[in-house]
């Protein structure tokens, strides 16, 4: 159960961990172009979502390597439940920051509004999806290199890159565009499980 806590608090922890290096970003980017980043940014396509993805898929690999690899010594299948897991606690310390900045979407989650519910219950998804990819790429590398993580992370980039387009579009398709999505990002994820299970089931 401790191991539990540790990675629950560290998804928290890399999810609030991600908030201030956005909100450097920002401040540097205000400081550089004479250009405030505001609100709107992550309600458009513009190059600060771009930095916001790097910026959290970075932590993620950064958290999942160094803390629960290299310290925690998590190996095959228990590193990919955990980075699952770790997904899930990013993915709600995201939607209590969420609330916090809009007490609105409180209000309506507890009269349980349709669009609200799956807007939150995405954002987890979509964290945990993410991770769990991270996760099975790492676990199945046989060696992990200085720059391995740039491989490992395109994929997962890639795939939040597509979710944000989507839940900003706000199309006549966009829900069933980004449960797609996330069935194709937890596909992904299988399909290299699946490929590498003997060497995972071993240990």
């Amino acid at each position: 159960m401790k191991i539990v806590a540790k990675i629950f608090f560290l998804g928290i922890l890399t999810a609030f961990l991600a908030i201030v290096f956005e909100q450097l970003a920002a401040v540097a980017a205000q400081f550089f172009s004479s250009q405030e980043i505001i609100l709107q940014f992550y309600k458009n396509i513009t190059w600060f979502l771009f930095l916001a993805v790097i910026i959290e898929e970075g932590l993620k690999y950064i958290a999942l390597y160094l803390a629960v690899w290299e310290k925690f010594k998590l190996r095959r299948k228990k590193f990919i439940a955990a980075s699952f897991f770790f997904g899930v606690s990013f993915g709600l310390a995201e939607i209590s920051l969420v609330f916090f900045s809009n007490p609105d979407t409180g209000i309506l989650a507890r009269n349980l509004d349709r669009e609200i519910m799956i807007s939150l219950s995405s954002i987890v998804l979509i964290q945990a999806a993410t991770s769990f990819l991270v996760g099975s790429l790492i676990a199945t590398q046989e060696k992990i290199r200085r720059f391995s993580f740039l491989k490992i992370l395109i994929f997962p980039a890639l795939i939040h890159l597509l979710y944000n387009f989507l839940v900003i579009q706000k199309g006549n398709y966009t829900d069933f565009l980004v449960l797609a999505t996330l069935f194709i990002s937890y596909l992904i994820s299988l399909i290299i499980i699946a490929a590498n299970w003997r060497g995972i089931a071993r240990q």
